[in-house]
């Protein structure tokens, strides 16, 4: 991970509970995902956990486990120190998964890609990680930005010190440039399909507006839509699609969501004859397209080459997939080991309760995966990824 200098594994969302508050799991499975295949255990509820302040409760906990600082290899990493730190601190290795493995193979299988994966297939920038996509889009942003402008200073934002009045890392900091000193903050979403909804949406996630009594962190909000077809960039008009989005709103920003029409699965009609109006719209200045073959794409991959993490894992099975379609067949291969582990167990799917008018949710919505003989069991899944400021695994 790039803003410590070692390699980590970081476990997010995990809601293990607090003193009053019951877990929503009664046993949590851990699924890391590395260059040489999957390593599962049983956690121990223990292990690793980070309260990481105000978004505990809204968002669970991570659970974090470091390498050494300054070991850049991988394997050495993962071997001499996260593993044994996973197995000293109580949690118990259960499988490990290589990538050739039967179970692998069927868990692809049962999980075919969704539209949204179709939809990529082959495009410019759909093999990065979501955060590594960002900042190629947010480098294009920063062009068009400075082209628009042609007579601004242009500077790198200032990221302001850390408590102990050392200096962040400029990927900390709350915006992305200076232009004249105006703080321009860049957010960037794919077009992707929402399976719960059955239509195409953009979610521009984390972003600070400020409320009553709160300054904005930023002065300007520019929106990159990442699509199959290129790059869109509008000027947010500070409302549009403004979602509250309950008690994570305060720790970890609003979502800004445009949502493309019900039951509408061409990707290119939801796009053109609803997303990017209702964009326009609702007062969002549209600034520039960007299609993939431009000279700006590739200044923006030029000037960003592949982190560790990306290089590590060129060409390794699942590396291209999204977080989201990753986490959902390391889930099931979890599953196939605990069923396999439990071969007299019911497994059974999870029940995700119902909705506040009384609807049932979402099989994805629920607070754990499977049930085994009625005991709720949850996975978490987390890619071994290189943490460039601390310079460990």
């Amino acid at each position: 991970h790039t803003s410590t200098g070692r390699w980590k594994l970081q476990f997010s969302g995990v809601n293990l509970g607090s003193e009053g508050v019951e877990a929503v799991f009664d046993e949590l499975l851990l699924v890391a995902y590395t260059p040489r295949g999957l390593y599962v255990h049983r956690h121990d509820g223990r292990l690793g956990v980070s309260t990481h302040g105000k978004s505990t409760e809204a968002t669970g906990r991570p659970i974090m486990v470091y390498g050494p600082r300054g070991e850049a290899d991988w394997a050495s990493a993962l071997d001499d120190t996260v593993l044994p730190k996973l197995a000293e601190g109580g949690c118990i290795p259960l499988d490990s998964v290589p990538f050739d493995d039967p179970r692998m193979a069927a868990a692809q299988a049962s999980h075919p890609p969704t539209g949204t994966a179709a939809a990529y297939e082959g495009v410019r920038l759909s093999d990065c990680s979501g955060s590594a996509r960002g900042t190629i889009l947010t480098a294009v942003a920063r062009q068009i930005d400075a082209a628009l402008h042609p007579d601004a200073t242009i500077e790198d934002a200032d990221p302001g010190t850390c408590i102990d009045g050392k200096l962040r890392g400029q990927h900390s900091a709350a915006y992305d440039w200076k232009r004249d000193g105006r703080r321009v903050a860049c957010k960037s979403a794919q077009l992707a399909w929402h399976t719960s909804t059955g239509r195409w949406k953009l979610q521009f996630s984390g972003v600070n507006l400020g409320s009553e009594g709160v300054e904005a962190v930023f002065d300007e909000l520019l929106l990159v839509a990442y699509t199959p077809r290129g790059l869109y960039v509008h000027r947010h008009d500070g409302r549009l699609g403004v979602s509250t989005h309950g008690k994570s709103t305060e720790a970890t920003g609003r979502p800004i969501m445009v949502y493309g029409p019900r039951g509408e699965a061409d990707w290119a009609s939801a796009l053109d004859d609803t997303v990017l109006p209702k964009l326009a719209e609702g007062g969002c200045i549209p600034l520039d397209s960007v299609p993939f073959d431009d000279p700006r794409m590739a200044a923006a991959q030029a000037s960003h080459p592949p982190t560790g993490t990306a290089a590590a894992y060129e060409g390794v099975r699942l590396s291209d997939c999204s977080g989201s379609a990753r986490g959902t067949i390391l889930t099931a291969v979890a599953r196939q080991i605990d069923a396999a582990l439990h071969p007299d167990a019911t497994i059974e799917d999870a029940d995700p309760g119902t909705c506040i008018d009384g609807k049932l949710r979402g099989q994805h919505s629920a607070a754990y995966d499977w049930k085994r003989d009625g005991r709720r069991v949850a996975c978490k899944s987390a890619q071994l990824a290189w943490h460039t400021s601390t310079g460990r695994w």
